[in-house]
């Protein structure tokens, strides 16, 4: 049987953050297909193409200046191409209302960002089994 890699977007507007997963993400499965985006609008146009397809899972940054992460949540999570795909939400706060917007927007999961290299490896290998 032929394994076929997971696919994952992930959108954060701090290239340092997009660096990071990116490494990260490449350490934990090197074969994981990954499709990033700078910006909620530029995630958000890439959720409506066929890039996207057959996604494993979603990862956005809460704090996007253009379109949040919860925001973008909200208008994808009715949409039966996504409905099933863990949609993660991460952010440098530990805010509970951060955690409460993200679930009622339709994310699947609220991580606080790690604050070492080694961290974010573990909690992206922990996602990474979410889908």
């Amino acid at each position: 049987m032929i394994s076929v890699p997971k696919k994952i977007l992930y959108a954060d507007d701090d290239m340092d953050d997009r660096e990071l997963i990116e490494e990260a993400l490449y350490q934990v499965d090197k074969d994981l297909i990954r499709v990033g985006a700078a910006s909620g609008t530029e995630a958000l146009e890439l959720l409506e193409s066929p890039v996207t397809e057959n996604l494993s899972l979603i990862l956005l940054d809460f704090n996007m200046p253009d379109l949040t992460g919860a925001q973008i949540c909200e208008k994808i999570s009715p949409m039966p191409r996504y409905r099933n795909i863990p949609r993660i939400i991460w952010s440098t706060s530990s805010s509970s209302l951060y955690r409460h917007i993200s679930e009622i927007s339709g994310a699947t999961h609220y991580f606080q960002k790690p604050d070492t290299f080694d961290k974010i490896v573990e909690l992206m290998r922990y996602i990474l089994s979410l889908g």
